[in-house]
């Protein structure tokens, strides 16, 4: 529906006027209450994104931790049951002892 501003008179121009400007004013309004309604979503969902972020972290550090655990019980279990090095400071164990030495012994406790 086009109007023919020319035909119009002064007071109905300044009514149409006064319409539009009405109209553009409503029309702010919900332009900017919209946009505060956008500002409080999007602050909900970064602060949203910044937990998930910080969970993220703490369940890959939890994720590491137990791969850790996994592999140190691998070894326990499946690794080698020796010590691959030995102390040279630590004493030895007498593990062979002489026939002579090992008979008095003996006598030692059957006298006792």
């Amino acid at each position: 529906m086009e109007i023919d501003l020319e035909n119009l008179s002064k007071q109905e121009l300044l009514t149409l006027l006064t319409k539009a400007e009405k109209t553009i004013s409503k029309q702010d309004k919900a332009i900017v209450k919209q946009e505060k309604h956008t500002c409080l979503k999007a602050s909900k969902l970064e602060a949203k994104n910044l937990l998930l972020k910080e969970q993220i972290t703490k369940l890959e550090q939890e994720k590491q931790e137990l791969e850790y655990r996994v592999k140190q019980l691998q070894r326990m279990k499946f690794g080698q049951s020796r010590e691959r090095f030995e102390d040279p400071n630590q004493t030895q164990l007498p593990l062979d002892v002489e026939q002579a030495v090992l008979e008095e012994q003996e006598e030692v406790i059957k006298q006792e």
